[in-house]
């Protein structure tokens, strides 16, 4: 005993000099903890709608969750219409959730959900997508820089903490837009901060992860991990993983709607054959699993609930449901009623948001609203500036060749293996089984369908062509890749050539390249030198956002009652409050205060009826968007823009020739 008491002691004392980890480290891993208890909620709430053990086990939980989320989502919608926000609220929820989950031991089931695979391929591919799922969760533990988290996906919910309520008092026409996402980071917010939004959206990655072995169990069983690393090689997917988007939401909505098809497929077979035995007459009847067929609506109308854009997948699951099933016409008419019930629960909750805050259910399209007009609806569609059609012939050869993350068109780095591997979709077709086909034809139409939408939003504006709009699609279309690799090359060698072994040498280059990319991406950036407290926040901001970040340092200083209106700069979550700041949302400021007729006094004039007291300008973005010649200003508008400066703005600060800082005459 004396012993024991002795070694305690030691190693007590030894490790309260020598700590093992730093008390900034821990603040910084809380974010986990918080999700944590997102996740035991979501597990909670989706159990009651998501029965059975058919299928997947793994699949399952991930459906769970996933359905649990979006219901945690119209819950906080409810809270915010009525007025109920308040950090007590959030952590009382949070404390039930970990509640829950520890008293029920649902937290077995996340640890037996992960199996270490038994062969050495896919050890390796494995490792891949820890490696690349690792890289993101330390981005995502870092302050959030990210554009659209700054302009909307976090701006959104920290506005309705700061008024208590949901508004739109704001002109932040994204604020219009479904926000299955932001209702989750308007909860985590008070419990684990903006760290924690990021985190949750890291988890829908593994959540879709989860769902591709299901999808793949007819066509191509064993590939999980295949299709899983060829879902992260793509650069900007990944790299998206660690941001405070809703990206993969989408994509995890999307495959779940597919495996719930998959499922109600398989359930119309078996129940068919039954029929057969006891039936023979009504042999041909129809016999889907609406059970399963009102989940894929369910999760169809959440991948819309992520994102408006969504919906060509959407269109594609609905698709997929009338011409797959077999039957009648009313049969079929059954069928997409069922999915499109399913739907609705989780579409028209944002449809009665909007409709209620802006007298418009889809604001701020077709119908318009506040803040909104013709010439901003002009500006922001941009129709008539779209690829042209020799150009969609190609599109899919340009946007993986010459698309890249953050650069115009496409705008993400896609990698080479999506089309690489594209051909061997055809390969092995015929010897196919007709349960592989009928799989394959479910994937593919929801594929092609949504592909099909893309290309036309990309045919009639350059502001829809960016690659990242398909990523709904592209765990679905890892698994046909995947399926094709395992079925195109059935003869080891062909003349003299294993056709096989050069194809998973190409594939293993393209990952031990990504690995690479991730690697470098990661110690540029540098996330863990915050995270253990090793530079401060504001340092590590500043190395991250330049000088908008010591801009808005400075805006946040400026004497209280002040408010500042930006031109050519959308993000305004930096700002101590959000109705301290205006954002040029959709850079457009300047542009429609002159299409309304404005000179430079009368919109100084305008500014100063409504409060504001300063002007902070993105001189360098200003500059570039002049250069380019893109947006539809004329010279006289530019003109006016330095009458403005020169007689009605006094320079307040410049932060290295990016921004100036003004205060209204």
């Amino acid at each position: 005993m004396l012993f024991f008491l002795w070694a305690a002691l030691v190693v007590v004392a030894y490790y309260v000099v020598h700590k093992p980890f730093a008390l900034p480290l821990l603040l910084g891993l809380w974010p986990l903890a918080a999700v944590a208890g997102a996740l035991a909620a979501g597990l909670g709430l989706g159990t009651m709608v998501v029965r059975g053990d058919e299928g997947d086990s793994r699949a399952t939980l991930a459906l769970r969750v996933g359905m649990g989320l979006g219901l945690l989502a119209i819950i906080q919608l409810a809270l915010a219409a009525v007025g109920a926000l308040s950090p007590f609220i959030s952590w009382g929820a949070w404390i039930i959730a970990v509640g829950y989950l520890v008293a029920t031991g649902r937290w077995r089931e996340w640890a037996a959900a992960w199996r270490w695979p038994g062969d050495t391929a896919s050890r390796w591919l494995a490792l891949f997508c820890g490696l690349a799922l690792g890289g993101a969760l330390l981005q995502a533990l870092a302050p959030p820089t990210a554009w659209d988290a700054l302009v909307y996906h976090l701006t959104a919910p920290k506005l309705y903490l700061q008024a208590g309520r949901l508004t739109g008092a704001v002109d932040l026409p994204y604020l219009g837009f479904p926000q299955w996402g932001e209702m989750l980071f308007l909860w985590l917010l008070p419990v684990g901060g903006d760290r924690a939004a990021a985190v949750l959206h890291w988890t829908c990655a593994p959540l879709t992860l989860m769902l591709v072995p299901e999808l793949l169990r007819p066509i191509a069983p064993g590939r999980g991990w295949l299709a899983a690393a060829i879902v992260l090689s793509t650069g900007t997917a990944t790299l998206l993983a660690g941001w405070p988007y809703v990206e993969w939401m989408m994509m995890f909505a999307v495959t779940a709607a597919c495996v719930c098809l998959t499922r109600s497929f398989t359930a119309e077979a078996a129940e068919s054959a039954e029929k057969e035995k006891k039936f023979l007459a009504n042999s041909a009847r129809s016999a889907v699993s609406f059970r399963w067929l009102a989940l894929a609506g369910a999760f169809a109308g959440l991948a819309f609930a992520a994102k408006y854009t969504a919906a060509g997948a959407a269109i594609g699951l609905a698709v997929a449901v009338a011409a797959l099933g077999g039957g009648t016409l009313t049969q079929r008419a059954r069928r997409l009623t069922v999915f499109g019930a399913g739907a609705v629960v989780f579409v028209l909750p944002w449809l009665i948001k909007d409709w209620a805050l802006t007298g418009n259910p889809v604001y701020p399209f077709f119908f318009g609203g506040r803040f909104w007009d013709s010439w901003r609806a002009a500006w922001y569609a941009r129709g008539g500036t779209g690829l042209p059609p020799w150009r969609l012939l190609i599109a899919p050869w340009e946007m993986t060749v010459q698309g890249a993350e953050g650069a115009p068109g496409y705008a993400a780095t896609l990698g080479p293996l999506w089309l690489a591997l594209l051909p061997a979709v055809l390969i092995g077709w015929r010897g196919r089984s007709d349960v592989a086909r009928k799989q394959l034809t479910l994937l593919l139409t929801v594929i092609g369908v949504a592909f099909a939408a893309w290309l036309a939003q990309a045919a009639w504006s350059a502001q829809l062509q960016q690659s990242r709009l398909l990523f709904g699609v592209f765990p679905a279309l890892a698994c046909v890749l995947a399926s094709g690799l395992a079925s195109g090359f059935p003869a080891p060698e062909r003349n003299g050539v294993n056709f096989r072994w050069v194809m998973n040498a190409l594939i293993a280059l393209v990952l031990a390249l990504a690995s690479v990319q991730y690697a470098v991406e990661a110690l540029a950036h540098n996330p863990l030198s915050v995270l253990t407290g090793e530079q401060s926040e504001a340092d590590y901001l500043r190395q991250r956002l330049g000088w908008y970040a010591v801009a808005m340092e400075q805006v946040n200083v400026l004497p209280p009652g002040s408010k500042v209106v930006f031109l050519w700069e959308p993000r305004t979550y930096p700002c101590a409050t959000v109705s301290r700041c205006e954002g040029d949302t959709l850079l457009d400021r300047w542009w429609h205060a002159r299409r309304l007729g404005q000179s430079a006094g009368a919109a100084a004039a305008q500014w100063r009826a409504e409060g504001a007291t300063h002007v902070l300008i993105f001189e360098l973005g200003r500059a570039t968007i002049e250069a380019q010649g893109f947006d539809p200003f004329t010279p006289a508008d530019w003109a006016e823009l330095k009458t403005l400066i020169a007689e009605h703005l006094s320079s307040v600060a410049d932060f290295g020739g990016a921004y100036e800082l003004y205060e209204i005459k």
